[in-house]
């Protein structure tokens, strides 16, 4: 049986008006959502925590977040498997990372969290969908024991979506304070009769001029992804350009569907990880 891919993209700069025809995602999340927020702060570092669980779009978000507050103004954080590594949150901006999934599955979890500019952790706790505990330590493949599980979820809802949200702040120069990105960035996998469908969108923003022309991209961990952006182009990667766009891209063949977690990193041209983001998705099991 033959198998195709298709990849469409869309693309709008900064003040341009929305494309008509674009599926686009991403939004300015800008704040946490959550409804108890946990405050800590040992002295030098004060910030609010935030898991929680909420139904929209018919689908339920497990939503997580680091929020600055006073006197601290910004801060580094690395909530591991939770929130993306070495982001930076900050006053307006905190740090926010979500899974959306069609039923809901919820289990407490636990996970280190880092913060400041040294090795101080502690554990967190936080809301999590089943599926992601399931996949977490089977990174970049599909996890077998939910491939039956996926299966009798489509069959049930007729669709199956999950998306990763993230609202993230890195540095592109780690040597640099100046050099500072702000990234949203949603990843959404559908299956829906004989296809997955799969759609990145992102708005992307750099404050200094002297970084604003650097070479950023997105690419996937897993090769299933990356091979799907390669047969469709010249690399298998996505170039990212100030302002935002969409990518969208199919496989179509759903035959054995499993559930994946795997990492979009953002890289700079020499290939260096500046952001490591976990992503969970469909794809059809090799």
């Amino acid at each position: 049986m033959f198998r195709y891919v298709v990849l469409l993209i869309f693309i709008s700069s900064i003040g341009s008006a929305p494309n008509a025809n674009s599926q686009t995602l991403v939004t300015q999340e800008d704040e946490c959502l959550g409804v108890d927020p946990i405050p800590y702060y040992d002295g030098r570092y004060s910030f609010n925590r935030e898991s929680w669980r909420r139904f929209r779009a018919n689908r339920h978000y497990y939503g997580r977040c680091i929020e600055v507050t006073p006197p601290t103004e910004e801060l580094k954080n690395t909530w591991d498997g939770v929130l993306p590594p070495g982001s930076i949150a900050r006053v307006g901006r905190p740090t926010i990372a979500g899974q959306e999934f069609t039923e809901e599955m919820t289990r407490d979890a636990v996970a280190d969290l880092y913060y400041g500019n040294s090795d101080d952790k502690f554990a967190a706790s936080y809301l999590a969908h089943e599926f992601e505990l399931a996949a977490a330590s089977n990174m970049d493949s599909s996890t077998p024991s939910l491939i039956g599980e996926v299966g009798r979820a489509l069959n049930a809802f007729g669709q199956l979506v999950t998306e990763s949200i993230f609202q993230t702040s890195f540095l592109i120069d780690s040597s640099n304070d100046e050099s500072i990105a702000d990234l949203n960035l949603h990843f959404r996998s559908t299956i829906e009769g004989s296809s997955t469908q799969y759609l990145v969108s992102y708005a992307l923003d750099v404050q200094s001029e002297e970084y604003r022309n650097r070479t950023l991209a997105l690419r996937f961990g897993d090769p299933f992804l990356s091979d799907l952006v390669l047969a469709s182009s010249d690399s298998e990667r996505f170039e990212l350009e100030l302002g935002g766009a969409d990518f969208e891209f199919n496989w179509l063949d759903t035959v054995n569907p499993g559930f994946a977690r795997s990492s979009a990193d953002v890289v700079d041209e020499d290939g260096q990880v500046l952001v490591r983001l976990s992503i969970s998705y469909y794809k059809t099991s090799p």
